[in-house]
């Protein structure tokens, strides 16, 4: 089923689009257990730069499955997608369990309106993760700018 969504979100990618809402909700999955990527609302159309990204100036987002630089600046780019996809992965690992179902309150509406954060420690403090800020500083990630550009190098 993952390698399915996988295939479905470089597809998407490969022609430019960033989907910005995926989610196990938005997959459709047939009786074979193929799965297709659904649910366009939120899609945008990138430039032809591979390393462009689309910058919201507002508006609501699924939180749960928002990367930080999205949540932050509102920035999405296939890189924000790979965030999303790896919730979904988590997702279907755990059978349908709601992400951060600990963080977050339960509400009837899973999309809110994203704050644009002035520092790591807001952002933490606001997705009840604020331990996790010396740990951020030590690896030398001071600025939300250098949230935004994380690598795995």
């Amino acid at each position: 089923m993952l390698r399915g969504i996988a295939v479905g979100m470089t597809y998407l990618s490969d022609m430019g689009y960033v989907h910005r809402d995926l989610a196990a909700r938005n997959i459709l999955v047939d009786d074979n257990l193929v799965c297709k990527v659904s649910d366009f609302g939120m899609s945008r159309v990138l430039e032809d730069d591979s390393e462009s990204s689309y910058t919201a100036t507002g508006g609501k987002i699924p939180i749960r499955w928002t990367a930080p630089e999205a949540i932050a600046y509102g920035k999405f780019s296939s890189a924000s997608d790979v965030w999303s996809y790896a919730i979904v992965m988590w997702e279907v690992m755990s059978y349908g369990e709601r992400p951060y179902w600990e963080i977050f309150p339960d509400s009837p509406e899973e999309m809110a309106d994203y704050p644009l954060f002035i520092s790591i420690g807001d952002w933490l403090d606001s997705i009840k993760m604020s331990q996790y800020k010396s740990n951020f500083l030590a690896a030398g990630y001071t600025t939300l700018d250098s949230i935004a550009t994380m690598s795995i190098e």
